[in-house]
């Protein structure tokens, strides 16, 4: 069942103001912010291997029967093009990580260059991710609301990087462009949305689950440091989990 523009335009704001409400939960609940950083990693990851990778190879088909990709005319290169995306996403933010990390371990600050490179994936990952929003709930109302989901999770742990390791750089300024960002996506989206191929949103989608894979793994893997919350993350996830089993096999 298609979306209609009432639960798009909703989905849209969702994703466009979660770096607000990012800003808001931080200056309620500052000393919770790691048990917030864990249920939107338990529940980005169990949306991630539930549903939008099973998404994500359903398109295969429907881009096979597109028949407008000379090189994609079978079943792996598809495949192939798809999961590079998910890759790109990784490593593109593994080295941006990478880099921020190894200043701040050294007491430094991270680099103004490496600083704005961060800003600006973000802000090209928010402009395409809803730029794709009304493409998904063209096809489906369920990928559009989890796919939603996952962008609000990854916007809102990656912000928390973004604020731990540029402090006073990342300002309501920069907000204001990357929300900015979200509102010129939702413009052109709805304008690009019929003529979108399949592929194209199929690819904006592998590389938010590769980005979102990376921002996961980083502040999860900073339980050390007191910035993450096992018990809470692994209670999101099977939250989550019962969620979409009530979903696919109940509702």
């Amino acid at each position: 069942m298609a979306a209609s523009n009432l639960s798009l335009t909703l989905c849209a704001l969702m994703v466009i103001l979660t770096p607000i409400l990012t800003y808001s939960l931080r200056n309620f609940f500052p000393q919770n912010m790691d048990k917030f950083n864990s249920v939107a990693g338990g529940l980005g990851i169990v949306s991630i291997f539930v549903a939008m990778l099973p998404g994500v190879v359903s398109l295969i088909p429907l881009i096979l029967a597109e028949d407008r990709w000379t090189y994609l005319s079978n079943y792996p290169r598809v495949a192939y093009v798809i999961f590079l995306t998910v890759l790109m996403g990784f490593l593109i933010m593994y080295a941006l990580t990478k880099l921020a990390y190894d200043e701040t371990k050294k007491g430094l600050d991270p680099s103004n260059l490496i600083y704005f490179i961060h800003v600006f994936i973000l802000c090209i990952v928010l402009f395409t991710a809803v730029c794709a929003l009304p493409a998904i709930g063209r096809s489906n109302v369920l990928s559009l609301y989890l796919f939603t989901s996952v962008l609000c999770f990854e916007i809102f742990l990656e912000e928390n990087g973004l604020i731990r390791h540029y402090k006073e750089r990342f300002h309501n300024g920069t907000r204001v462009i990357i929300v900015g960002c979200g509102i010129l996506g939702y413009i052109f989206g709805n304008y690009l949305a019929p003529h979108m191929p399949h592929l194209v949103y199929a690819g904006i989608q592998g590389m938010i689950i590769g980005i979102l894979l990376l921002v996961i793994l980083k502040t999860e893997f900073d339980l050390l440091e007191q910035r993450s919350h096992f018990p809470t993350f692994l209670i999101s996830a099977l939250c989550k989990i019962i969620l979409l089993f009530l979903i696919f096999f109940v509702l």
